[in-house]
């Protein structure tokens, strides 16, 4: 099984990136854009896994989140890997305070010491909003475009899940495994 470990977006972020896709969807774009069940903010996706590691992988990200505190966190603004002139992947920034980044780095490492490698590349906080289809590109008024898009909405990230993926012609179906709350009154 494919597994990921995320937080889910809550309101009002939810809200802002439907109103977002709403405005990219009617582009006519060769991209397949996310479902409103599958927008988030991916922590460290752990790949395929046997049944019988999923119990390490979830103690481990237990282990890794507590004591992170409730994060405040911002869209603000779009952008694409690996650049905006030469999309694959559109996605909304999130700006967030360093104790994403030491937890998502704890996360890695809870990860490594049950076999799951590090991506080995920054972190880079971000909610993927599509994917280009194989082989498509944009037309060059779409960078000008997306540049423009504005973003500037704040939340608290409350939870981080453990999603199972699994993949159809319809796209990913994601399935909670594991809902932890961060602590209201923790720190990382």
């Amino acid at each position: 099984m494919r597994l990921f470990a995320a937080i889910p977006m809550p309101d009002p972020a939810r809200g802002a990136l439907l109103d977002l896709l709403a405005t990219l969807t009617p582009t006519g774009w060769p991209v397949r854009w996310v479902g409103e069940e599958n927008l988030h903010l991916t922590v460290k996706f752990y790949g395929e896994a046997p049944e019988e590691d999923v119990t390490r992988l979830a103690d481990g990200l237990a282990a890794a989140v507590r004591g992170t505190g409730v994060l405040p966190m911002q869209l603000n603004g779009v952008n694409a890997f690996p650049a905006l002139r030469r999309p694959r992947v559109i996605w909304a920034a999130v700006a967030a305070p360093p104790a994403l980044e030491l937890m998502q780095h704890r996360v890695e490492q809870e990860a490594a010491s049950v076999g799951f490698p590090s991506e080995g590349k920054p972190f880079r906080p971000h909610v993927t909003l599509g994917r280009l289809k194989s082989g498509a590109s944009l037309p060059p008024s779409a960078s000008d475009m997306l540049e423009q898009l504005v973003l500037d909405v704040t939340f608290e990230a409350s939870r981080v899940v453990l999603f199972e993926s699994r993949l159809s012609r319809e796209g990913a179906r994601h399935t909670p495994r594991l809902t932890l709350d961060l602590d209201r009154g923790g720190n990382a």
